[in-house]
């Protein structure tokens, strides 16, 4: 994806708390920039081990078509974090689930994986 194609910072013209600036609007940024900018902080943990973004996605009506407006109190989460965000593959989750979900938190025997969360509670 070419960067230029994007343009972060210009309003969207969409009215209400869908448009620029918004929770929905934010997150939605974060994953473009986490996904295909090299300058990102983020970066090395998400473009830079081969997560990206659908085609889809990378306008953000699609996006929040998909999605619907962020829910208070929830964030952007993907499934299989070894898969890119599209719409089969994210949902919004509690901090506490985006925790249970990160790629170093499971601990997988011959029975079961199960996070530490999981096992500590």
């Amino acid at each position: 994806m070419v960067m230029q194609q994007l343009d972060f910072f210009k309003p969207l013209g969409l009215p209400g708390p869908t448009g620029y600036g918004s929770k929905t609007y934010n997150s939605w940024r974060g994953m473009i920039q986490r996904c295909t900018n090299p300058n990102s902080s983020r970066y090395k943990y998400y473009g830079g081990r081969g997560i990206t973004v659908c085609e889809r996605w990378r306008s953000f009506a699609n996006f929040l078509v998909d999605m619907g407006e962020r829910p208070e109190g929830l964030k952007l989460e993907r499934r299989d974090n070894d898969s890119s965000y599209c719409k089969n593959n994210c949902t919004w989750a509690t901090q506490k689930e985006q925790n249970n979900n990160r790629r170093f938190v499971h601990i997988a025997s011959a029975r079961t994986k199960q996070s530490i969360l999981d096992i500590c509670e």
